[in-house]
C-alpha cells in the first residue's frame, strides 16, 4: 500500500477544517498570536527573581538598601524584614529587544555588575552597560527559568551556595553555563512603579525612613502604595501649596505626624519613573 494517495484522509480534512476555524476564530475575537522570537517590552514588569538552586530571591541586603553600593545577596523571600528589598522591575534598555535594566522596587536604584570589582550591587541608574542585562528570550509573563547575562562582562548572574543555602549567600557573575545556579524563576509580581533615585533628597526620591535624606522645603521621608515604598514627600500648608498632582495631607513619618505633599491617591498611586 502506498504511504500518500490522491484521496484525502477523513483525519487531514478534519485537521485542516479546525485549523482554519481557529484561524478565523482568532481573527473575529481579536486574539492576536505573539511572533517566534525575543519580544519587545513595551511596560515596566515586576518580578521576584528567585534561584533555581538554593529557592532565596535576589535582595539588595534587608533591612533598608537605599544606598549606592549596597550589595545584591540571596534572602528567604518571607524574610520579616524583607519589604521591597526582594522585588525587581524589568524595563527595556537601549534598541536591543532582549536588553533591560533591572530596577529596585525599593530604592529605584539599578542592578549592575561594579566596574571596580566586578561585585553585584546596586547603584543610580545610568543606563551604562554594567547595568543592562541580557535575557534569552522575551521576558515571561508567568513563571519561567531564565539565565540573566551582564552586556557589560558576557558573565551571568550566578548564586553561590555552600553544603546549605543561608540567607545573605553571595550573589556574584560566572562565565555562563546554563546550570542550576545561574538559573532564575521569575516570579510576576503586582506593578508598582520604581521610585525617583535624583540623589537630592527631592519631591518623590526614594528615601531611607532610618535617615534624613529628604532635603526639599521640609520633606519628610513618607510611606506610600499601601506603606510597601518611602519617598521624600515637601513640606506643605496654606502658604505653601502643593505642585500639581499632590495633595497636603497629614502624614505619619518615622519620627512625627507632619503635614507633607504626597501623590494625589496615597495608596494606590506611585511616584513617576525616572
Amino acid at each position: 500500500m502506498p504511504i500518500f494517495t490522491k484521496e484525502k484522509s477523513p483525519w487531514a480534512v478534519a485537521w485542516a477544517v479546525a485549523v482554519i476555524g481557529a484561524i478565523f476564530t482568532s481573527i473575529i475575537v481579536g486574539v492576536v498570536f505573539p511572533p517566534p522570537g525575543p519580544a519587545y517590552l513595551m511596560t515596566v514588569r515586576d518580578y521576584e527573581i528567585i534561584s533555581d538552586l538554593s529557592g532565596k530571591c535576589l535582595s539588595v541586603r534587608p533591612p533598608y538598601g537605599f544606598q549606592d553600593g549596597d550589595p545584591v545577596e540571596q534572602w528567604d523571600c518571607n524574610f520579616y524584614h524583607m519589604g521591597l528589598q526582594a522585588s525587581w522591575a524589568f524595563a527595556p534598555a537601549g534598541v536591543a529587544v532582549d536588553n533591560y535594566q533591572i530596577i529596585s522596587l525599593n530604592s529605584g536604584k539599578c542592578l549592575e555588575v561594579s566596574q571596580a570589582s566586578g561585585a553585584i550591587q546596586q547603584s543610580k541608574c545610568t543606563g551604562s552597560d554594567n547595568q543592562t542585562w541580557v535575557l534569552p528570550g522575551p521576558l515571561p509573563t508567568r513563571v519561567t527559568k531564565v539565565a540573566i547575562k551582564s552586556r557589560f562582562s558576557k558573565k551571568c548572574l550566578n548564586a553561590v551556595v555552600g553544603v546549605q543555602p543561608q540567607d545573605g549567600d553571595v550573589i556574584d557573575q560566572q562565565n555562563c553555563s546554563n546550570v542550576g545556579n545561574q538559573l532564575w524563576v521569575l516570579s510576576r509580581i503586582g506593578d508598582l512603579t520604581p521610585p525617583h533615585d535624583s540623589g537630592k533628597g527631592q519631591l518623590c526620591d526614594a528615601c531611607d525612613p532610618s535617615a534624613s535624606t529628604c532635603q526639599t522645603n521640609g520633606g519628610k521621608c513618607v510611606g506610600i502604595s499601601n506603606g510597601r515604598q518611602w519617598v521624600c514627600g515637601q513640606g506643605c500648608g496654606p502658604a505653601a501649596p502643593c505642585p500639581s498632582g499632590y495633595m497636603c495631607s497629614l502624614v505619619q513619618t518615622p519620627l512625627q505626624p507632619t503635614y507633607q505633599c504626597i501623590p494625589g491617591l496615597p495608596l494606590s498611586f506611585q511616584c513617576s519613573f525616572p
